[in-house]
This record gives C-alpha cells, structure tokens and sequence, in this order.
C-alpha cells in the first residue's frame, strides 16, 4: 500500500503548523499572562461578598509581637548618681489579633476602626511569663517631675511632699512590677482622687484631665490606672480611610485619612511632610526589590519608609521581607525634610529644650 501526499497538501500543513506555533507564542506571551494579571488585580481589589473582602475584615490568623524590657539591676545605685545596668529581659509574646467595625463606603473609599486584642502565649514564651517581675522608669512619676520642673520650678518642693499620696506603692523614680501590669492591667495612682491633701488632690485632677486624651492611662473610678499597652487592647487608635481600588486598581489599601482628616497636625507646619499620612496598609502584587513604601503608625503619629532587605522564609513560603530605613529616626537638621520632627518641648542632655538626637523622637505632641 502506498500512500501518496500532495504538496499542496503539506503545505497547507505546514502553514497550520506556523499558525499554531504563532498561536501558542501569542496565547502564552501576552493572552494568558494578560488573563492572569487581570485576575490577580481583580482578587487585590476590595469588593464586599468576596474572599479578600473576608480577609480585610477579619484576618484569620492572629500576629506575633514579641515585648523586650530593659530591667534596671542597680536602681538604688543609679539615685546615688551611679551609672544604671541593664538587663534585657524577654521575649514575652503576645498573640495579637486584628478585625475591622463600623465599615462605611463612600464612592471608592473605605472607612472603618481597626480593632485589636492581646494575648499572652505562654507556649511560645516558653519559661517567661506575664507573672515575672521587672523594674523600670516610673514613667508618670517621670512625667509629673519633669513638668512641674518646665512649668513651676519652685513648686517642686510641695509637689515632693505629696508624692507618697500620688503614687503610694509607685513612689519613686523606678518601679517595679509584673510584666502583666505594666503592659495592660496597670498601674493604679491617684488613689481615691488625692482626697486628703489638697496639693494632692488638685495634681490628681490634673492627671485626670490628661487622661482623658493621653495614650496609657485611663481613669478607673476615682484613680487613674496607667499601662504601656492597656490603650490598644480590645479596642481601636482612630478611623482610617483607604482606597478600595474600584476606580484605580493601583490605589487600593491606600491610606488617605487619618480621624477623617487628610494631614496630621501633630508636628511642624501642617502640610510638612511629617504631617503627611497617605500610605499604604497592605502589599500589592507584583512587588519588586526596588520598590519602598510608606506606612503609617497611630503609635507615633507619622509615617515610615520601608525598604527591601532580602528574601525570608516564613512557614516554609520565601518572600521579600522590607524593613524600616535606618534614617527614619535620624536627628531632626535645620533645611531637611525631617526637620518638622523637632517640636522642642523636651530637654536635650545638655538640659536646654531644643532637637533630640539620632534614635529618639519626640512624642510629646503625638501622646
């Protein structure tokens, strides 16, 4: 049997075999990945009734945050003008866990509360525990010193006589507590308001009055109650305003207002860049090595740059971890973009008011 093929036969092949080929490349270059990308987009965007939506509500797993204390061996020592010694004492961790409320939609913007809850994680602590005790700076008995000195310094004198009626157990410049207290059950002054002492009685007003706005403390029937953590637990720092990314895909998450207000005005000049809030809350696709992003942090009331530093591993999936730049903390420089950040309403070591240096920022007007 002989099977005979025509050319015009062949050729037809051929050429459908080029057309296929041609096909393949197109569909495989440019169809599929354009189907992909446009898929990938349409899952970022925030759209209510669809798994991302889920997530921004309610992220299904809690973070990890690990709290380190610098535990004064030598307190006793330090008041008698010794130099102090630290014991870095940690990591006490924490579950922490994140859900959004009170959601409103206007055109393409998303506001809500992002609510959070501590846990302590006594497994993953290991031989740590919330019970342990650590001493560290009197941070209100600081504070009230230190204002008094700015405001009144020839009132030292009474304000010292009535501090065992302030602060009772936490009388000092140095505390010591449990680890629990100190972060969120806290510290309880003022008992009873002060009453008994009228100098007493008319600073724990005063506490009270700033309690009412100031992060860390809360008023607890008559006394004030005073923790590093105690502000953020079970509750929220403000209403943030985000992009869900309906009109312009590459907007969503986008911060773009703080307690409905487009710029801070915690620091210098309010439309410095200090005061600045728009930032993103979540990652986008396709994120490159040489991309940086602003976040922004209630905490401290501005935004910070984050930066790639290399790929990590997490649970077993390899990612770009990005990190916050080393300068972000840099001292405030006259003709700089950080300059806003010097408020000068705390004293330098040199004891006048005026920029602090490398690594501290003044919290004054944010707290």
């Amino acid at each position: 049997m002989k099977l005979v093929v025509s050319t015009k036969v062949l050729i037809y092949c051929a050429l459908l075999g080029v057309v296929i080929v041609i096909a393949g490349i197109i569909l495989g270059y440019r169809i599929f990945p354009s189907i992909v990308n446009k898929k990938v987009w349409e899952n970022s965007i925030l759209k209510e009734n669809t798994p991302q939506w889920e997530l921004f509500m309610k992220i299904p797993f809690p973070f990890q945050v690990k709290v380190y204390f610098f535990d004064v061996q030598n307190p006793d020592k330090i008041l008698q003008g010794a130099k102090p010694i630290f014991k870095e004492v940690g990591p006490y961790i924490y579950k922490l866990f994140r859900w959004k409320d009170d959601v409103e939609w206007y055109l393409d913007e998303i506001s809500y509360y992002d609510y959070m809850r501590f846990e302590f994680d006594s497994k993953a602590s290991g031989k740590l525990s919330d019970e342990d005790s650590v001493t560290v700076l009197n941070s209100p008995f600081n504070a009230l010193i230190l204002a008094v000195e700015e405001m009144s310094p020839s009132a030292l004198e009474t304000v010292n006589d009535v501090l065992p009626q302030i602060f009772n157990k936490y009388n000092g410049l140095f505390v010591t507590a449990k680890v629990k207290d100190l972060l969120f059950e806290g510290l309880i002054i003022c008992e009873n308001g002060g009453e008994g002492d009228f100098a007493a009685k008319m600073i724990c007003d005063q506490f009270k009055a700033k309690a009412k706005v100031a992060k860390g403390m809360s008023i607890t029937d008559r006394s004030i109650n005073y923790s590093y953590l105690r502000f953020k637990n079970n509750t929220h720092l403000g209403r943030l305003t985000i992009k869900s990314g309906l009109k312009n895909k590459e907007d969503v998450s986008t911060l773009v207002k703080y307690n409905n207000e487009t710029h801070l005005s915690v620091w210098k000049n309010e439309s410095s860049l200090c005061n600045k809030i728009k930032s993103t809350t979540t990652f986008h696709p396709y994120v490159t090595a040489n991309m940086t992003f602003d976040v922004f942090s209630e905490d401290i009331c501005r935004r910070l740059r984050m930066e790639y530093q290399g790929i990590d591993t997490v649970k077993g999936i390899e990612g770009y971890k990005y990190v916050v730049t080393n300068d972000s903390f840099n001292a405030p420089m006259e003709d700089s973009d950080n300059y806003c950040f010097c408020v000068n309403r705390s004293r330098t070591l040199s004891g006048e008011f005026g920029c602090l240096s490398d690594g501290i920022l003044d919290m004054t007007n944010c707290v």
